[in-house]
């Protein structure tokens, strides 16, 4: 089961968060534009298992593309994202668990790589879409909220990537300490820099939801390295 997993999961983060750029997500509402997006995963699925399961590809490209219309119907916000990523996973744990069999590569040392690479797009941008969304529902209709304090383009989101790389190694490299250390660091710096209550809550709740993300998605893919080795 986890030799199908692995590939499903892989496929998946590349599939929704590499390689869907910001056109394809502002035009997902066009039909041909969705079924280019879930065509791109089907392929990636292919690729990565290194076979082509007729039976297993048509349930995985058309449960995505029906998640995905739903999702287009009914779910904005990060109920919305959240919701989306664990119907996808749902469906992708289900395959693996009815059809264990389907990867067929003859490098079994592929499926590590796979696992640290699916738990690194995860860690970074799948967070930094959902935690972004999460941040965004959290001020919404405060009407006294004046937006995050100005600092260098884009650099909260670059600070984001950086600290949930750097947890996401520590957690793989089992120092617990060193993350303690970082959260404290972190937090401090950035309390101090705010002098704003709600600036200080916003960046407070945006540091620890990053620092948690990062940290359940490293013990995740370590969890399935252990599997591997098992």
């Amino acid at each position: 089961m986890i030799e199908t997993l692995v590939p499903l999961l892989f496929a998946h983060m590349v599939g929704d968060f590499l390689m869907q750029p910001g056109v394809m997500i502002r035009r997902k509402r066009e039909p041909l534009m969705l079924l280019a997006h879930v065509a791109t995963h089907v392929l990636l699925a292919a690729l990565a298992l290194g076979t082509v399961p007729i039976f297993a590809l048509l349930i995985l490209g058309g449960t995505h593309l029906a998640i995905d219309a739903l999702k287009l119907r009914f779910g904005g916000g990060w109920r919305g994202f959240a919701l989306d990523q664990v119907a996808h996973l749902a469906v992708i744990g289900g395959l693996a668990l009815v059809l264990p069999g389907l990867w067929s590569w003859p490098v079994p040392e592929a499926l590590p790589v796979m696992a640290v690479a699916a738990g690194l797009i995860a860690a970074l941008q799948m967070g930094r879409f959902g935690i972004g969304a999460f941040m965004d529902d959290l001020i919404a209709g405060d009407t006294e909220w004046e937006g995050p304090a100005l600092g260098l383009k884009d650099g909260g989101t670059y600070i984001g990537l950086a600290e949930r790389l750097l947890i996401f190694v520590l957690v793989l490299q089992t120092q617990f300490a060193a993350i303690g250390f970082l959260i404290a660091a972190k937090s401090v710096l950035r309390f101090e820099a705010t002098h704003d209550k709600r600036q200080a809550e916003y960046v407070i709740v945006g540091t620890l939801v990053s620092f948690a993300w990062a940290i359940l998605v490293g013990l995740a893919t370590q969890g399935l390295l252990e599997r591997l080795a098992a």
